[in-house]
């Protein structure tokens, strides 16, 4: 097929049952027409479905989990979920696609792809569209009079204050629940897909993530461990080569619990350090290692009871505004919403606690929570981000860092994320997507509540209401049992 600029044209999806004797069909869920962003234009309004009127969801456009030109930053997807009871032969759906005005030449492959009905099998297919048009006429370039130029006066600029502490990380990773695969997702601060990496070959135990620039060189690197299922394995990956950096197994061969991973710089060095915990079946233990020499800095218990087998959670950011990154430990699966802060600065030699020990949910549950912090309003002080834990709702809490730091609990956030109809609880990190001063909040679904993704800016959190959504996608399109954000 071919086009010129500006071109539209119709592709579509047939349905064909090669069996006589089961021509009839039902149900066809997830038929997908993979396309390049790029290039092509395709509009929801030019879709004609023969079976709207049996549709369980209107069709929608998606970000690409599967790479099919080599570019997963423009990979798009049109999903629709076709209806019941339809026979052989028939036009599933007819797309209308539209080249981009300014692409004369090359080439763009759109992919058919599906799940089949039980007792069907499913054959796709693809159509390549060449795009043609007329060479643009070469303008001879003007060339302007020398004129002396007009130096302004410099001004030096007016810049916002800095992040409290250490910069949090523009980027943030996605790794999948137990049951995905192992590969991590890294998005930049609008939510384009940046970087995707197989960080386990072959593990489904699900992965852990954290960002932060380890390696000083500028760009946030992406530390990973493994889920529940296998020996525990931490990686540290560049974030500029997809190289591995330093790789370590943090706990006994004997324990396959699985690992949460958290990053910042906990010694003001310049190099994000590390702090490596055990999921289920451990014990609240932290081991920090430092990011310029990945020597080992601190090994010590997050919450005071050796004897807990919940495992814990651990986060990295600075609350009492001293420039370190301090370490946040919360307790994990079946422990009280306990949370505990030392002092980064403190590690070298015995953890100092920052605050005294709360509870950040009613003390009646027993679920644990997952916790990060940042700078949210931009005084210095970073606040502690709890979200809800396994079993609960995806409730969100934020408690100011100037007043923790005192010793007093002062709520600076407090909202539900994402699928409220969500039971699985909430993963949480602290980014800056936009540029600002001020922390950024990404949650990730909890246990069996798909792979959604929602962002919240940092000036539009305020101490009651629930605030707008600035970004939400799949992270990994249909898959189920929830996400890590870090």
């Amino acid at each position: 097929m071919s086009v010129t600029p500006d071109d539209g044209f119709t592709v579509q999806a047939n349905y064909l049952a090669e069996n006589p004797a089961n021509e009839a069909q039902n149900g066809l869920p997830q038929v997908r027409l993979h396309f390049d962003s790029s290039k092509l234009s395709l509009t929801l309004s030019g879709l004609s479905d023969r079976l709207t009127a049996a549709e369980i969801a209107p069709p929608s456009i998606q970000l690409d989990t599967e790479d099919f030109d080599n570019n997963p930053a423009t990979d798009k997807y049109l999903l629709t979920i076709t209806g019941k009871n339809f026979t052989s032969p028939s036009v599933l759906y007819k797309a209308s696609v539209t080249n981009l005005t300014d692409l004369t030449s090359g080439s763009s492959k759109l992919t058919f792809t599906g799940v089949p009905a039980d007792g069907q099998t499913f054959q796709g297919g693809s159509v390549t569209v060449n795009f043609t048009g007329n060479v643009p006429p070469i303008v001879p370039p003007i060339v302007p009079p020398i004129v002396p130029p007009i130096v302004p006066p410099i001004v030096p600029p007016i810049l916002p204050p800095a992040p409290s502490g250490f910069e949090l990380a523009t980027r943030y990773t996605v790794g999948a629940g137990a049951g995905g695969s192992s590969a991590i997702n890294v998005y930049d601060g609008n939510g384009s897909l940046v970087q995707s990496i197989d960080a386990f070959p072959g593990f489904t135990g699900g992965v852990r993530t954290a960002t932060a620039d380890v390696n000083n060189d500028g760009v946030d690197d992406y530390v990973v461990g493994t889920g529940p299922g296998a020996p525990t394995l931490v990686r540290v990956f560049d974030g500029k080569t997809g190289a591995v950096l330093f790789e370590v197994q943090p706990f006994e061969s004997s324990f396959r619990g699985g690992v949460y991973v958290a990053a910042g710089d906990v010694n003001g060095d310049g190099f994000a350090d590390f702090v490596i915990s055990p999921d289920e079946g451990g014990g609240p233990r932290c081991r920090v290692f430092d990011g310029k020499s990945f020597a080992q800095i601190a090994d010590f218990f997050g919450i005071d009871d050796p004897n807990f087998r919940g495992g814990a959670r651990a986060a990295i950011a600075d609350i009492n505004g001293d420039g370190s990154g301090d370490i946040l430990v919360s307790a994990g699966f079946k422990g009280g919403p306990r949370v505990a802060g030392f002092s980064g600065k403190s590690l070298a030699s015995e953890p100092l606690k920052l605050f005294s020990d709360f509870f950040a949910f009613e003390n009646t549950l027993r679920n644990g929570v997952f916790i990060s912090g940042g700078d949210l309003d931009g005084d210095g002080f970073a606040e502690l981000v709890a979200g809800g834990g396994p079993g609960g709702g995806p409730r969100v809490v934020a408690f100011d860092g100037a007043d923790l730091a005192n010793d007093a609990l002062t709520t600076r956030a407090n909202f539900f994320a994402g699928d409220v109809r969500n039971r699985g609880g909430v993963r949480v990190t602290v980014k800056n997507l936009d540029g600002d001063a001020l922390g950024d909040i990404v949650v990730g679904a909890g246990t069996k509540a798909g792979s959604g993704v929602s962002t919240y800016l940092g000036k539009n959190i305020g101490a009651d209401g629930t605030p707008p959504t600035e970004d939400s996608f799949n992270a990994f399109g249909d898959f189920p049992n929830g996400v890590f954000v870090g």
